[in-house]
């Protein structure tokens, strides 16, 4: 975690942060706010290498709430390696499946975001 808060201060991180701000026309995806910006990470597996898919432009409000209800999705240690699954390795199907249906969740967290944060707006 001190390596990914150290990360956040660097000029590298700097410039994917404004690239995600620009590309998002520096509004919030979920509620429109041009208030207090900030770069969320979508996926932790390219720290320090992000591409620009792995970042969204959130306002304060929208990436606390998200960060309140789904806590399991923040950054923190390392996991210990676990045992090898027994299990084959997915086909393409269900590769693509699985694609679908993390796409379909970030979909469904980014709509509850923008209507808890109309709800927290008074619209």
């Amino acid at each position: 975690m001190e390596d990914y808060r150290a990360y956040l201060q660097t000029g590298d991180w700097g410039e994917r942060r404004a690239a995600c701000l620009k590309a998002a026309g520096y509004r919030c995806v979920v509620c429109n706010s041009w208030r207090r910006l900030q770069a969320h990470h979508r996926t932790y597996e390219r720290v320090g290498f992000e591409l620009p898919g792995d970042l969204t432009c959130l306002c304060r409000d929208c990436h606390e709430a998200y960060s309140r209800q789904w806590p399991e999705l923040r950054p923190g240690p390392e996991p210990e390696p676990g045992p090898e699954p027994e299990s084959e390795m997915p086909t393409g199907a269900e590769k693509v499946l699985k694609v679908v249906v993390a796409v379909l969740a970030v979909v469904l967290g980014l709509m509850v975001l923008g209507i808890a944060c109309a709800w927290l707006a008074g619209g």
